[in-house]
């Protein structure tokens, strides 16, 4: 029945919303009717009265003035004309998704079984292909936020999907690092942190065949964990079967650790990188990771960047 993703905010039609199914067996659609409260407000079971029976997505459409409060758009509104020499406006183009994990309203990643992790991974999988294939879209981010600390407004558990127009420039950095070492050692940057990290040892939390649970060297949170591939892919879609299982038992063990910290939900952001699209083949020297930033630093303390971290970008993780 799920996971379920939500296509926003692009409008078909003026009023009335289309489910298209995830499944490729199933080609029926039926309408429904939501709007922003009602997502927030009720459990994802029905919407408009109906039952959402198959994995399903949903188009929640909008109004053009709700919709310019949407980060981004594939028909996004003409920016406002305040551009100067120094300052420069564009549209805000690109695709925001949102996918619920569970029909339970307080099920969270860690508590839901491997096999239905494994279709959430299958629906990323799917929604990173599927959003490639615009060509403006030039990163596809596939993220979560838990917790009250990091912002949450939707209690039920869900993750989601931004096609940004550009490389975000965080990205942008991690490449042109990956890039450098490349050049110099014509290896994989983080194939050699990964090995460090194995031969180390102290470090690393858990593993299976495929991927590697450790706190890198350079962690800018006292848990931030990172999983990354043991094979030297890009994204999910060149995952295999077996690989794309072993990525939802990490993740389910992943969360359950920072859950056994301290005997409660963690509130983490969970940032999946993959290789941007519809540019330069970066297939070389990027490799597929998922990087956690967890909050807190104690069981009730927060840890906040302050001046160095924010003004300075310059980390201290003793």
């Amino acid at each position: 029945m799920f996971p379920v993703f939500y296509q926003f905010p692009d409008i078909h039609h003026e009023n009335t919303p289309e489910v298209s199914h995830h499944s490729d067996e199933i080609s029926s659609s039926r309408p429904y009717t939501a709007d922003q409260h009602e997502l927030q407000a009720h459990p994802p079971e029905t919407y408009g009265g109906n039952p959402i029976q198959e994995p399903a997505l949903l188009c929640i459409q909008y109004s053009p003035e709700i919709l310019r409060s949407w980060a981004l758009s594939q028909n996004p509104p003409v920016p406002d004309d305040v551009e100067t020499r120094i300052y420069k406006t564009k549209p805000a183009y690109g695709k925001c998704e949102v996918i619920l994990y569970s029909p339970e309203h307080t099920v969270t990643l860690p508590e839901l079984p491997v096999d239905h992790i494994r279709e959430l991974v299958d629906l990323w999988t799917e929604r990173f292909v599927e959003i490639s294939k615009d060509e403006k879209i030039k990163y596809v981010f596939i993220f979560e936020n838990r917790g009250d600390v990091v912002g949450v407004t939707m209690p039920h558990p869900h993750g989601q999907i931004y096609g940004y127009s550009v490389i975000p420039k965080k990205l942008q950095l991690e490449m042109e690092s990956c890039k450098e070492h490349f050049d110099e050692t014509h290896n994989c940057l983080i194939c050699d942190m990964l090995e460090d990290e194995m031969n180390c040892g102290d470090r690393i939390i858990m593993e299976n065949e495929d991927f590697v649970t450790f706190l890198p060297f350079f962690s800018e949170y006292p848990y931030g964990m990172y999983i990354a591939a043991k094979r030297h892919v890009q994204n999910l879609s060149q995952l295999t079967d077996s690989e794309k299982t072993n990525l939802a038992k990490i993740l389910k063990e992943t969360t359950g650790t920072f859950d056994s910290l301290f005997d409660y939900k963690f509130p983490y952001m969970m940032c999946m990188y993959q290789n941007p699209v519809n540019g330069e083949d970066v297939s070389d020297y990027y490799h597929f990771h998922i990087a956690f930033y967890p909050p807190m630093r104690s069981a009730d303390k927060i840890k906040y960047n302050a001046s160095s971290e924010t003004g300075a970008w310059a980390h201290c993780n003793t």
